[in-house]
């Protein structure tokens, strides 16, 4: 991302969430991020509201999760 060329400023959130490499966490980390990306889309300000959605993601699933914003 930090290669390319911004084309319109726009906020691109860039989530990670560590998921070791097996077929039982990989299914968890599925189902986990499908609730994130629920809690995302029920925000009604997400840029606004990010930060506390993501917190109380991590409450939840008890993982600690990296946020950082990026311009594209």
């Amino acid at each position: 991302m930090e290669n390319k060329q911004p084309t319109d400023n726009s906020i691109v959130h860039v989530i990670n969430i560590d998921i070791q490499d097996n077929l039982e966490e990989a299914t968890i980390g599925a189902f986990l991020i499908s609730d994130m990306c629920t809690m995302m889309a029920a925000a009604e300000d997400l840029d606004n509201d990010i930060e506390e959605v993501l917190h109380n993601f991590e409450e939840k699933c008890q993982r600690s999760i990296l946020h950082s914003i990026v311009f594209n």
